[in-house]
């Protein structure tokens, strides 16, 4: 197909076929009279650019969406794409304040934090498969609205990035591949229903465990079954924390955000007084 008619069918410029060209997302074949001949796959590869590239994706993003064969790469978009909306939606809330208030100096401090607490977001999405880092990022960013005043809190800062910079935290596909169906329908609601419940479980773990008694002893009974020990759900758990003890999740990630964040490590020494309450009702398990 001539690039002609290719620019009619897929709704592109000849500019930027040439550029798409240029950038090996298509390889087109080259005739003797030197005139490109594109190939109906090429036609394909081009209607999917087309409509990423309409969406707002940069081409690097794109060519990784292209080479996967799963649809990993598209929900780690879309994860990608809510936290940039989330950021714009921040900026917007700060612009109109300083419209409000013509306070330059907090608004500048605000900005500070929040391109601190965004840098750590976006490196959440990209170090961790899929929705799980999704998941992090929706869980982690409520404790990331702080200055850093301190130099130990600009210590973990660094210490934080340089971890999620270097970590290679890779599930095995079928685990993969279960863990996206599993937690596709996580947004920030869902989340937030979540952390609710823990922080109504750390608040008063004696009544928590009181009015949940039926259905924690339910879930106990049936993390003890062969019907578990069988399920995917017992092999994702296995290998995550044998990934995390692995990739030093615990012993830099995690004491890292203690030092940067105190309402985070007020909610992790809240979390270990639950669960010694947890475990004088039921030894021999974790909260």
């Amino acid at each position: 197909m001539q690039l002609s008619v290719l620019c009619k069918v897929c709704g592109l410029t000849k500019k930027a076929v040439e550029y798409y060209v240029d950038q090996q997302l298509v390889q087109p074949q080259i005739l003797e009279n030197g005139y490109r001949d594109f190939s109906q796959q090429d036609v394909e590869v081009l209607k999917k650019v087309a409509t990423l590239r309409r969406l707002g994706l940069s081409v690097q993003s794109i060519r990784t969406i292209l080479s996967d064969k799963t649809q990993t790469a598209l929900l780690q978009a879309v994860q990608q794409k809510s936290t940039f909306l989330d950021a714009e939606q921040e900026q917007l809330s700060l612009l109109r304040r300083l419209a409000d208030t013509q306070d330059w100096d907090t608004i500048r401090q605000q900005l500070d934090i929040t391109d601190k607490k965004q840098t750590i977001l976006f490196r959440l999405i990209n170090a961790f498969p899929g929705c799980y880092g999704n998941y992090l990022r929706l869980h982690f960013a409520r404790y990331l609205d702080l200055p850093l005043e301190s130099a130990e809190q600009q210590e973990a800062f660094q210490t934080v990035i340089h971890y999620l910079d270097n970590v290679d935290f890779t599930l095995s596909p079928d685990l993969q591949d279960y863990l996206e169906q599993a937690t596709r329908a996580l947004d920030q609601q869902a989340e937030a229903r979540i952390a609710d419940n823990m922080v109504s479980a750390i608040s008063d773990p004696e009544a928590y465990l009181a009015e949940h008694k039926d259905e924690l002893e339910a879930y106990l009974i049936y993390k003890s079954s062969e019907e578990y020990r069988a399920s995917p759900a017992c092999q994702l758990q296995a290998q995550l924390y044998q990934l995390h003890q692995q990739k030093g999740y615990y012993d830099i990630f995690l004491p890292a955000m203690k030092r940067l964040s105190p309402s985070y490590s007020a909610y992790c020494q809240g979390l270990e007084a639950a669960n010694q309450v947890f475990l004088q009702h039921y030894p021999n398990t974790s909260f």
